[in-house]
């Protein structure tokens, strides 16, 4: 398969030391897609889906996890919008994934990220030569003073939304059940990325999540039958 054409939207922000400002979560949002320029999406006509989302976490407690499969939740919300938006596109939702022309396959990725950042003496938050708003005195400035450790932790959450070829997706499920000898190669045709932070507020959370999807596909206009 050739080279997928790579398409940004979102929010490109530059921010400047010397200027303050604010900013709001989904400002940072960004949608991603990719496709394949030469292939007639038209000549799709069905499309499958699986059960649930897939979900790659390495901080939600079992709990949540289960909120997040449970009837209603975040998985099944997610596979609704999905299924429509391609349903909209003039695609024909099917039950048997062996006769279906795409799979849709949606994945969550909600990952909680930390680290650390060592300021050097002499430096405060990046400004040298200022301490306690006396430039030129106080901790920050240049050569005196005590460095020291910020350390940060935040969530990241990514929804990635694959159009697989039907006929590739199948042949991999006849290799996996020992059927074909050969790794068979899988055909994804489209791909949407949509990344974001994670606030506290998981009304909010879903409303982002829902533009970046909406976004994803306003920017494929080619997808539809």
């Amino acid at each position: 398969m050739k080279p997928l054409l790579m398409i940004i939207g979102g929010a490109l922000i530059l921010l400047s030391s010397c200027y303050n400002d604010s900013v709001y979560v989904d400002q940072l949002d960004v949608t991603l897609t990719q496709y394949e320029p030469e292939f007639n999406y038209s000549s799709y006509s069905s499309f499958w889906m699986p059960d649930s989302v897939i979900l790659k976490t390495n901080y939600m407690t079992d709990s949540e996890i289960d909120d997040f499969y449970s009837s209603g939740g975040t998985s099944e919300s997610t596979l609704d919008l999905v299924r429509q938006k391609f349903i909209d596109r003039g695609y024909t939702f099917t039950d048997d994934s062996s006769t279906a022309d795409f799979i849709a396959s949606p994945t969550m990725l909600l990952v909680r990220q930390t680290g650390a950042v060592y300021y050097p003496p002499g430096w405060w938050w990046g400004y040298p030569g200022y301490g306690w708003g006396y430039p030129g005195y106080g901790w920050g400035y240049p050569g005196y003073g005590w460095g020291h450790t910020s350390y940060y932790s935040y969530k990241e959450g990514s929804i990635v939304l694959e159009m697989v070829d039907g006929d590739s997706y199948n042949a991999i499920q006849s290799w996996l059940t020992g059927s074909a000898n050969d790794v068979p190669d899988l055909t994804i045709r489209w791909l949407a990325t949509i990344d974001g932070y994670i606030s506290s507020n998981k009304e909010y959370n879903a409303e982002r999540a829902q533009r970046g999807i909406d976004e994803a596909f306003e920017q494929s206009p080619y997808i539809k039958k």
